[in-house]
């Protein structure tokens, strides 16, 4: 049962990087069909009804706040993905505590995008020193400014026309946390 709960979930999530790749944002039904289907796994296994809302209420409650922060923000699609991933993760081993549960996605997304956002940083101040120093030589870099911000999922990288999507930080931080609570 595990298997078919890790392939509806790398579906969905596939799904969800084609579509923010090619559009920025996804369905709202999409999720939905996710979630009704979510419970529905949950009910045949024999969780209890109350375990899966109280894990979407958290989730949902906790995506709302990070919707509200400046630093790391998510829209409401990312809220919506990140609430049926907890429930795949929770489906995956139940034994876990349902607060315990959305918390630990959350972070462990956060933890991801964190790793990306730095890694991102890193490529555009390499590219930039490189091409300042082909330029002019090496020294230029200390006489420019650099205008490196902050990457957060769904915002626009530094001047560029491409957006990095938040269904690869949410697929990088869930899969780990599957594979390890993989029997």
């Amino acid at each position: 049962m595990s298997l078919l709960i890790v392939s509806l979930f790398i579906t969905y999530m596939l799904f969800n990087i084609y579509t923010d790749f090619l559009y920025l944002k996804t369905k709202g039904y999409w999720h939905l069909i996710f979630l009704v289907l979510c419970i529905c796994l949950g009910v045949i296994t024999h969780i209890k009804l109350l375990d899966l809302m109280c894990v979407v209420c958290v989730s949902l409650v906790v995506g709302i706040l990070r919707e509200n922060m400046k630093l790391i923000r998510f829209s409401p699609g990312d809220t919506k993905m990140i609430i049926v991933a907890s429930l795949f993760y929770f489906l995956i081993s139940p034994e876990e505590g349902v607060l315990y549960t959305a918390l630990i996605v959350h972070i462990a997304i956060f933890m991801c995008s964190s790793i990306l956002t730095g890694f991102i940083t890193l490529l555009l101040l390499f590219k930039s020193f490189i091409r300042f120093k082909t330029i002019t030589g090496y020294h230029s870099i200390k006489f420019k400014k650099m205008n490196i911000s902050l990457v957060t999922d769904g915002w626009k990288v530094t001047r560029m026309y491409y957006c990095l999507p938040a269904a690869i930080s949410v697929l990088g931080g869930v899969i780990p946390l599957i594979l390890m609570s993989l029997k």
